[in-house]
């Protein structure tokens, strides 16, 4: 997938993409391009830069198309995905010995850092290269505020006093500097055209830092127009570096989910997307007199998924918004067949609608959530109870009635868990899957995401297993019994 005008292929001619998804994202292009590189170091994709053939008299650094990013979510979902990092390894020290070693080797081959600004020759004297001895320059590189400059000959002292003037720095810079010392560089030419040059910006950062021996002579000369002012990244995705954007409260929720499920992890539009819709419906449920909490639909939206996952977290979150009831009240009917608390009569005794306080038309008019109309116990949409249908109990008895007799839903999810649960490590670490260690942090079950859809794969190839040989049982029985001879003795 690309994030660029491909209708173009000279991307610089369109929008800066690298700044507006940065911008989407509510974090700095110095974040967006340590996370890109850091997240092709943890395996979870790769980027392909597409660069194409320079042609003469032109700029190679303007002349790039969009890079692809090809996404490996495909072989995490078929259980092929490899974690290139070892146990207790982070993406971030795996990035930057990387940027170092890059910048090491640079060094070592005597290529100077394209960023920053050009080292100039000390003058004796502290004129700068563009003074002279009689004539004098623009400004003095040793000279202090307010100090006469008697280190250029010929020229009064008091003509080179330098008066320092704080001036807000410009948006867009439209003339030159007024220092002559400093050189003159448009700002506008350091613009990419929508690549995410991860690498080559952390490197220009590392090599442009001054050394200990000794700085650059230009940093003491710079000027407000050069200072860089990186604004703090908000923790909370969808918060901006300008505080344009708020944080609602569907981010704030979509963000704990992401740091519960990292499956469930949004970013970008579609977290948007969703978060402005968990908005629509927590305002929903407020104005229906029972407002959603956080911890709630935090709650279940997290949720893990009883299966293999495959389709994108986005899919996911959206389904489970779109079935989310109006108010929390009504999320937590309990199942027909049980009580509610004490005012509900107690097992094996019935009570009447003409024993209640209140007429059943009237009890149907004004109830604020569904009640079954013979026994005014809890009831989905208001029909006649398991109680009251005759259906019979749970065989694992938990006392829910169950349509058609067996074992109920939430019974068999628990029994299914059972089977894959683990235990996790003291520092809630997840133990591993198959004999291998793992060492992530553990989401659900004592597991993490990888080793839970692993434990959920080896299960239902067993169960596969087990329904084949079946099969091949019966089906040989029943070629065993039409072979068999009409008038046999048994």
């Amino acid at each position: 997938m690309t994030y660029a005008d491909v209708g173009a292929r000279d991307t610089s001619r369109g929008k800066p993409w690298r700044a507006e998804l940065a911008a989407q994202l509510g974090v700095s292009e110095k974040t967006l391009d340590r996370t890109v590189f850091e997240g092709e170091c943890a395996g979870l994709w790769t980027v392909h830069a597409q660069t194409r053939p320079v042609t003469e008299g032109a700029d190679p650094k303007k002349i790039n198309d969009a890079n692809i990013y090809v996404l490996r979510d495909a072989e995490f979902w078929r259980n092929e995905w490899v974690d290139p990092l070892e146990s207790g390894q982070k993406a971030a020290d795996v990035a930057k010995a990387r940027v170092s070693a890059r910048v090491e080797a640079k060094r070592a081959a005597g290529i100077e850092p394209m960023g920053g600004r050009k080292k100039k020759p000390q003058v004796e004297g502290g004129v700068t290269s563009d003074a002279t001895s009689s004539g004098g320059g623009g400004v003095m590189g040793d000279a202090t505020p307010g100090v006469m400059g008697d280190a250029t000959p010929g020229v009064m002292g008091d003509a080179l006093i330098k008066i320092p003037v704080v001036e807000s720095p410009p948006q867009e810079p439209a003339s030159p500097p007024v220092r002559p010392s400093v050189g003159v560089e448009d700002p506008r030419a350091n613009e990419t055209d929508g690549r995410t040059g991860a690498v080559d910006s952390e490197e220009k950062q590392a090599e442009a830092r001054p050394t200990a021996e000794g700085g650059d002579p230009a940093a003491a000369d710079a000027t407000p127009q050069s200072s860089s002012n990186e604004g703090a990244v908000p923790a909370t995705p969808g918060m901006s570096t300008d505080g344009g954007r708020e944080t609602t409260p569907g981010m704030e929720v979509l963000a704990r989910v992401g740091r519960l499920n990292e499956t469930f992890k949004l970013a970008g539009k579609p977290f948007l997307d969703q978060a402005r819709e968990l908005d629509m419906r927590i305002a929903d449920s407020e104005a229906a007199g029972d407002a959603w909490r956080v911890s709630d639909l935090v709650s279940m939206l997290s949720a893990p998924l009883n299966g293999p996952i495959r389709v994108s977290a986005g899919a996911v979150i959206a389904d489970r918004i779109r079935k989310l009831p109006r108010t929390p009240r009504s999320a937590m009917l309990m199942l027909p067949g049980q009580s509610t608390g004490e005012d509900r009569p107690m097992a094996g005794e019935r009570s009447v609608p003409n024993a209640a306080d209140r007429t059943v038309n009237d009890s149907i008019a004004r109830r604020t959530r569904g009640e079954c109309p013979e026994c005014r116990a809890d009831s989905p949409g208001g029909t006649v109870c398991g109680d009251c249908l005759g259906w019979p109990k749970c065989v694992s008895g938990c006392g829910r009635a169950v349509r058609g007799g067996g074992t109920c839903e939430t019974c068999e999810y628990a029994a299914h868990h059972a089977t894959i649960a683990a235990t996790a490590s003291e520092d809630g670490k997840c133990p591993g899957h198959g004999g291998k260690p793992c060492g992530k942090r553990a989401v659900t079950l004592g597991l993490c995401a990888t080793c839970r859809i692993k434990a959920e794969t080896d299960r239902n190839s067993v169960i596969a297993d087990w329904e084949t040989a079946r099969d091949q049982i019966v089906a040989a029985a029943k070629a065993a019994e039409e072979r068999q001879p009409e008038n046999a003795p048994f």
